[in-house]
């Protein structure tokens, strides 16, 4: 209703979220929040609808259980014949695996796969603003670059398993020395 209280939900919330729709009737859908949002997207959802205006985003919300889903959803108000806002429909749908997937993405455009450290790319940037910090607060920025020499040869003689193995070691131990603001790359 316009007060944001519950009437209705059909099977698919329940579903979606794990509550049973008797449970949920007579409450607000605030019991939905994860307290990823801040309040000023509530607020600036709430003036929009109660402006008679549809509402569009992606909300970060909280299933029964605890766990969070990405939810893309449109609230529609409803207004009567004097034009005032009467009810709201609210019609979403669980995009979690899109989020996740996009996330996962922007990762691995950006990590090393074997060892999970930043590649070139993240470094690079890292750097940049690393550089700029240090400009502006008239600091220095140090850099260290280390070659494996005849790495090919321990992959070519003992295997890449366990070239890969190496790798993870050293990337462990780089990453065990680098301090809270420094950053390790492969």
């Amino acid at each position: 209703d316009r007060d944001g209280v519950i009437e209705y939900v059909n099977q698919a919330f329940a579903a979606t979220t794990g509550w049973q729709i008797e449970e949920v009737v007579g409450k607000r859908p605030n019991i939905l929040s994860s307290g990823k949002q801040q309040s000023e997207f509530y607020r600036a959802m709430w003036q929009a609808i109660l402006d008679g205006k549809v509402f569009s985003e992606v909300f970060i919300n909280q299933r029964k259980d605890g766990s969070l889903y990405y939810e893309e959803k449109t609230i529609t108000p409803l207004k009567d014949g004097s034009g005032a806002v009467t009810h709201f429909i609210s019609t979403g749908h669980d995009i979690t695996e899109r989020i996740q997937t996009q996330e996962r993405l922007q990762y691995l455009a950006h990590h090393d796969l074997l060892t999970g450290l930043p590649n070139r790319s993240l470094f690079i940037d890292r750097l940049k603003q690393a550089l700029a910090y240090a400009r502006w607060h008239l600091r220095l920025v140090a850099v260290l670059f280390i070659d494996i020499d005849r790495f090919k040869n321990i992959n070519d003689t003992l295997g890449h398993d366990l070239g890969d193995q190496l790798l993870r070691a050293i990337a462990a131990r780089l990453e065990g020395t680098k301090g809270s603001e420094g950053t390790v790359a492969f």
